[in-house]
């Protein structure tokens, strides 16, 4: 995995793009060791971004090792700046977490979103508009903080309508941000 994650960030900075989205994999089981492996890796590749001035943006997920924000804050005890924030609007909503207090709390370790909707707290990423998520409230939090990365729309959901749903998600985030 570390080999593939360099190979990404050779191709980012081939691409003149400025982070990549990694995430933890799967929870085996409880032991700290998993997490030591994935730290030991994480300072492997960020030390190797960071020499091609690329950013990591972790996403966290129900179910994998780093599953909510507070396991990704506690990842900033290195010594790398690269290290941030994907911050994916579904898997707050189904956690429970308060988007404006990550919001504030990660701020410029913010890299990235994924914008997706979610009703019930249920796993499966809808189109912005059709959950329960008030995106204009999460829009203004990010404009607060003056968060400057891409609002991306998370469609995999949709793949037998890809065109039909991403035309909708871009009227849908053209008009929250009009």
């Amino acid at each position: 995995r570390i080999s593939y994650t360099k190979k990404t960030i050779d191709l980012a900075y081939e691409l003149n793009s400025s982070s990549i989205c990694i995430t933890s994999g799967l929870k085996n089981n409880n032991s700290n060791e998993e997490l030591l492996l994935f730290k030991k890796s994480l300072d492997i590749v960020a030390e190797y971004a960071e020499k091609k001035n690329i950013l990591i943006a972790i996403e966290y997920e129900p179910g994998l090792l780093i599953e909510n924000s507070t396991d990704v804050w506690n990842l900033f005890s290195n010594d790398f700046k690269n290290i941030g924030l994907n911050l994916d609007t579904c898997h707050v909503s189904v956690l429970n977490e308060n988007i404006y207090d990550i919001i504030n709390k990660f701020n410029k370790k913010i890299f990235h979103t994924h914008i997706s909707d979610c009703k019930n707290n249920i796993h499966y990423h809808l189109l912005p508009g059709d959950g329960e998520i008030n995106f204009k409230k999460f829009y203004d939090s990010l404009n607060y903080i003056s968060y400057s990365g891409f609002l991306t729309a998370e469609l995999y959901t949709y793949y037998q309508s890809p065109e039909d749903a991403a035309s909708k998600a871009f009227n849908y985030l053209k008009n929250l941000i009009s």
